[in-house]
């Protein structure tokens, strides 16, 4: 290998290092900026059907039957119990991600308030019948 291009290589190869340096920093200082996250299991079913499906559990954020290309919601209450205002975003994981929504995401939560967020499910025209899964994390930052 010619000189030269070994210190090309040599420089790109320190400025991949950088950068993954600065990403790990990154990602350190936007961790320690959370307060608590709360867990919430989510699950709604697409079936071939027209009728709407209730689901009263109280132990998982679930939304019953949901029919092709229309929309599931239900209504969780968030409270700041913190003695300053905090940010608040709803992250959700697994299955469920392609086909839920939220009326506010990203927000500022002053202290003692609370906030009614709707959480939608749409399940589009193509969507496979069958029971979906995920979980929704709520993240308190500072």
């Amino acid at each position: 290998m010619k000189p030269r291009q070994r210190n090309s290589l040599l420089l790109l190869v320190l400025v991949l290092i950088g950068i993954g340096v600065i990403l790990v920093l990154f990602s350190l200082f936007k961790t320690q900026d959370i307060l608590s996250v709360y867990k919430l299991d989510v699950q709604f079913i697409v079936e071939d059907s027209m009728v709407l499906g209730f689901d009263v559990n109280n132990t998982i954020l679930s939304f019953g039957k949901v029919p092709r290309g229309l929309s599931g919601m239900r209504v969780i209450s968030i409270a700041n119990r913190y003695g300053f205002p905090v940010r608040v975003e709803l992250v959700p994981l697994g299955e469920i991600v392609p086909f839920i929504s939220f009326s506010e995401n990203h927000f500022v939560l002053e202290s003692g308030k609370s906030a009614d967020i709707t959480v939608f499910v749409t399940p589009g025209s193509d969507a496979p019948y069958k029971t979906y899964h995920g979980e929704l994390l709520i993240f308190f930052r500072r």
